[in-house]
């Protein structure tokens, strides 16, 4: 189960290896292109149009959950009001994120692992959001276990020539993410 499903690449993925895959994608558009996607490379697995804060209707239903959400708004996806990326403050963005993890925590069976892909990130204004620890925290609040945590290294092909930039500005380059694996 991956809420929050984006383009369409962990369906792919998970298929390519044998396992069922059941994403949710808030917008149409997108649905339409992953499923014209699917029929081009002769794949198939359920990808629903909805809004993840209300999925999944099947409680104690999936064995395992994956995702990598929005960073709030520095990459808007839509101007939709139900649409994370989009929300007015970084407070109402956690709201939301908060009832995402509540619908994941109700569709997954009891011990089962759920894995979101996160990192800090600076905001506009350039504060340094502690983002993995907001999402751990709102899993705590829902039920989930900290099971793990992994660093995952991947640095971009940019990260180098934004390193200068420290000098001036004394900010660190982002050469990670989290890898944030919790249990119900």
């Amino acid at each position: 189960m991956t809420p929050l499903q984006g383009g369409g690449t962990r369906g792919f993925i998970a298929t390519a290896m044998g396992h069922k895959y059941y994403g949710v994608e808030l917008r149409q558009e997108e649905v339409d292109r992953i499923n014209k996607q699917m029929i081009d490379l002769n794949e198939k697995f359920v990808i629903a149009c909805g809004d993840a804060k209300d999925y999944p209707h099947k409680e104690n239903f999936f064995d395992f959950s994956y995702t990598c959400p929005p960073y709030y708004n520095l990459e808007v996806y839509s101007k939709l009001a139900t649409d994370l990326s989009a929300a007015k403050t970084y407070m109402d963005f956690l709201k939301m994120l908060k009832l995402c993890i509540q619908g994941v925590y109700k569709g997954l069976k009891k011990d089962s692992l759920s894995v979101w892909v996160v990192g800090n990130f600076r905001d506009k204004k350039g504060e340094l959001i502690p983002f993995n620890s907001h999402l751990i925290m709102l899993a705590k609040k829902v039920g989930f276990k900290l099971h793990d945590e992994l660093v995952f290294w991947g640095a971009s092909k940019c990260a180098s020539q934004r390193s200068g930039q420290f000098v001036a500005n004394r900010k660190s380059v982002r050469v990670h993410e989290y890898i944030i694996i919790l249990k119900k």
